[in-house]
């Protein structure tokens, strides 16, 4: 956690504003199709058995 703080700040003042732009979108962009795939596949079956079958 500390290191992704972190990494931001490195980037403050150094120049590099576009490559810690693009890096924050790829971070967003994943975390929205984590999401988008969380909604789409809630509640369905893997390898034919759920998920919470025995609570686990």
């Amino acid at each position: 956690m500390l290191f992704g703080l972190s990494l931001p700040l490195g980037f403050v003042g150094s120049g590099t504003g576009l490559l810690f732009v693009v890096i924050v979108a790829i971070g967003g962009f994943s975390l929205g199709l984590m999401g988008v795939d969380m909604f789409v596949y809630h509640g369905t079956y893997t390898r034919d058995a759920r998920l919470e079958r025995d609570g686990t």
